[in-house]
C-alpha cells in the first residue's frame, strides 16, 4: 500500500526520521547548516585533510537538502557543490533539486551540476516556494482582467472562423528582454487556464478551450490544439515514498480533456489522442513510468470500470493494470 507524502517532505524527514513539528525540524536544519559553515572554514584554514573536508562536506550537503525543502532557494550552491557521488545512500537527495525545482528535463544534478546552477542564477527573481504545493513555482505570466491603455498586445488567432470578440489576456515574463503582453483567440468552451510545457521551457496557454503552445522568450507560436477543451485531468498520488528518490516531482506527461476524448503531451509534445471513452468521466488517474495512463471511468451501464491506456501504442485495455500483461510476460519478483 502506498503512502501519499510530498516530496519535499519526503527529503526532510528521511535523514533525520524526525517526529516533531515543521518548525521545530526546520530550527534544526538551520543550526546544524550554520554551525557546519562556520566548522567548515575553519577546517579549511587548519588545512585539514581531503578526507575530513569531505565527511564535513556531506553533512554540509544533508543540511541543505533539508533546508531546500522548506523553501530556501539560497542553499541550492552547498547541494550542488557537495554531492557525494561515491555514497550511493546519499547521492540520490541531489534530485531534491529536480524534484523541487521546474528545471528543464534534460538537466541532471549528477551530470550537470554547473549548468543547474546557471539555470537557477537566471531564473532566481522568478521563484517562488508555493507553501501549499511545498515545492518552487515558476512565476512567468501574469493573466489580466484589463490591458494597460498604452498596451499593444500581440495577438494569437487559432482559426478564422470565429471573432476576436473575446480573448485571453496575459502578461509574459521572459528570462530575458521586457515582459510582453499577448492576447489569445477563444475557444468554443468556459475553461481558462495556463500551464509550463512538460519540456520546462514552453507555455501551454488554454483561451475557453482554445489550446496554444508558445516559446515565451522569442514570442513565437509553436501549435495550436484543442478547441473545447473542458479540463486537465489531474493525476492523484504524485507523491509516494515508493517513488524516492526518483529524479523529479512532476510527470512529464499533461493530459486534456476536449469534447470528451484525451489529448496528451510529453516533453517531445504531441503523442496521443484517444476517443475510445468519455474522458469527462474519469477518476482516480495515475501515470506508471510515463508509460500507462491507469483510471476508472463511468461506463454506458452505470457503474465505474478500471481501464489502462499504454501511452505508446494507444491501446485502451478495460481491466485493471498488471506489470504482466503491460510487459507481455511474468515479472520475477526478487
Amino acid at each position: 500500500m502506498t503512502d501519499k507524502i510530498s516530496a519535499a517532505r519526503g527529503f526532510r524527514e528521511l535523514p533525520y526520521k524526525f517526529s516533531g513539528t515543521d518548525d521545530d525540524l526546520y530550527k534544526r536544519y538551520n543550526l546544524e547548516y550554520e554551525k557546519q559553515k562556520s566548522r567548515l572554514l575553519q577546517l579549511i584554514a587548519e588545512g585539514k585533510s581531503e578526507d575530513v573536508i569531505a565527511s564535513n562536506n556531506l553533512f554540509l550537503f544533508i543540511m541543505a537538502v533539508g533546508l531546500f525543502s522548506f523553501g530556501r532557494l539560497d542553499v541550492y550552491q552547498d547541494i550542488l557543490d557537495n554531492i557525494p557521488h561515491r555514497l550511493v545512500r546519499w547521492k540520490g537527495f541531489s534530485y531534491v533539486i529536480t524534484r523541487l525545482l521546474p528545471t528543464p528535463a534534460y538537466l541532471d544534478p549528477l551530470q550537470n551540476p554547473a549548468e543547474i546552477a546557471e539555470w537557477i542564477k537566471a531564473k532566481e527573481p522568478k521563484l517562488k516556494w508555493d507553501e501549499s504545493l511545498e515545492q518552487y513555482i515558476l512565476e512567468e505570466f501574469k493573466i489580466l482582467s484589463v490591458i494597460p491603455a498604452d498596451s499593444i498586445p500581440k495577438k494569437f488567432i487559432a482559426t478564422e472562423l470565429k471573432s476576436q470578440e473575446e480573448e485571453l489576456f496575459v502578461e509574459i515574463i521572459p528570462d530575458s528582454g521586457l515582459n510582453w503582453i499577448a492576447s489569445f483567440q477563444a475557444g468554443f468552451s468556459e475553461f481558462s487556464a495556463i500551464y509550463s510545457h512538460p519540456n520546462r521551457i514552453n507555455l501551454i496557454i488554454i483561451s475557453k478551450g482554445q489550446g496554444y503552445i508558445i516559446n515565451p522568450e522569442n514570442q513565437q507560436l509553436l501549435e495550436t490544439f484543442g478547441g473545447n477543451i473542458t479540463s486537465k485531468i489531474e493525476e492523484i498520488n504524485k507523491y509516494i515514498k515508493q517513488d524516492f528518490p526518483a529524479k523529479r516531482i512532476v510527470s512529464p506527461l499533461i493530459l486534456f480533456v476536449n469534447n470528451s476524448y484525451l489529448i496528451c503531451y510529453d516533453q517531445q509534445g504531441f503523442i496521443r489522442e484517444n476517443k475510445d471513452i468519455s474522458w469527462n468521466n474519469v477518476r482516480q488517474i495515475k501515470i506508471y513510468a510515463s508509460k500507462v495512463i491507469i483510471g476508472d471511468f463511468f461506463s454506458n451501464e452505470e457503474f465505474w470500470m478500471p481501464f489502462w491506456l499504454n501511452i505508446k501504442t494507444g491501446q485502451l485495455h478495460l481491466e485493471e493494470f498488471s506489470n504482466e500483461r503491460f510487459f507481455g510476460q511474468k515479472i520475477q519478483r526478487p
